[in-house]
């Protein structure tokens, strides 16, 4: 079936299972949410309940992705989402639950995603990890060219890491 089970990190004990209707392909926490990106395009969100142990679903958001979504990231009130079919990075307001922005400059499939301190951050099968404004803005600040698929990709700080199809691990500053 298709599900995301959540542990407790304490004892690593399953805390509960989300069922969904589709597969998870990705997953995004942060303090009492989760949200599950699924092969179906479709990204649902579900709130802790009061005292823990159980996640009440708050629904899907509305359009989603066209395809799989291949990743998820969150903070705060941001969620960033990249999709497969699409090839798009959209930017999402958890409270509202609204699309704020819809990145576009991506060629291939959009492998991963990551919110950083000051930037949004997505690799892509179409050989870029690219930056984006945090606070809005629909054109990349940069876009850092790689010799293979962007596979992975971390932000920490003011620098980001990227997995590389060609068996590589890229570190950029990103100040």
């Amino acid at each position: 079936y298709n599900a995301a089970t959540v542990l407790s990190f304490g004892t690593l004990a399953v805390e509960c299972v989300l069922r969904l209707a589709s597969k998870v392909w990705s997953v995004a926490t942060h303090g009492v949410l989760i949200a599950c990106g699924c092969l179906d395009g479709t990204i649902h969100l579900y709130r802790e309940a009061a005292g823990g142990g159980s996640f009440a679903p708050l629904g899907p958001l509305p359009e989603g992705h066209r395809g799989r979504v291949h990743g998820l990231a969150m903070r705060g009130d941001v969620l960033v989402s990249g999709g497969a079919g699409d090839k798009l990075v959209k930017v999402w307001s958890v409270a509202r639950r609204t699309c704020t922005a819809t990145l576009r400059e991506h060629t291939g499939t959009v492998t991963a995603v990551e919110i950083g301190e000051a930037a949004i951050a997505s690799a892509s099968d179409d050989k870029t990890a690219r930056l984006w404004p945090l606070e809005g803005g629909e054109e990349s600040l940069h876009t850092l060219q790689h010799p293979r698929d962007v596979l992975a990709l971390a932000m920490d700080g003011d620098r980001l890491a990227t997995g590389c199809g060609d068996w590589r691990v890229r570190l950029f500053a990103v100040s």
